[in-house]
């Protein structure tokens, strides 16, 4: 078994709902802050399409949109190995904390 801390960083291939979504919480900002200006601007994706988030952002921000067949990125979260500890070893897991 693994352990592996929500402040990690994880990869999902955003589809076009899930740019919709982080459109849609950009002019949610303007809103709320009439100084923000900051236009919208896609999402870095590396060289397969992958977008890079901490998995509690990702949580937070695709979350309520999640259900069966209705999903803001492909179903497959890619974890890199670096992030995955032990759960046996104790000095594993201190290094998560």
């Amino acid at each position: 078994m693994k352990n592996f801390n929500i402040n990690s960083m994880v990869k999902v291939k955003l589809n076009p709902l899930g740019i919709r979504i982080l459109e849609a919480r950009n002019e949610e900002l303007k809103k709320m802050h009439p100084n923000f200006k900051d236009e919208f601007k896609l999402p870095i994706t590396d060289e397969n399409g992958y977008t890079e988030f901490q998995l509690w952002n990702l949580m937070a921000t695709f979350g309520p949109y999640m259900g069966p067949g209705f999903n803001p990125f492909e179903t497959n979260i890619v974890l890199n190995d670096e992030y995955l500890f032990d759960i046996s070893n104790e000095s594993q897991k201190k290094k998560v904390k």
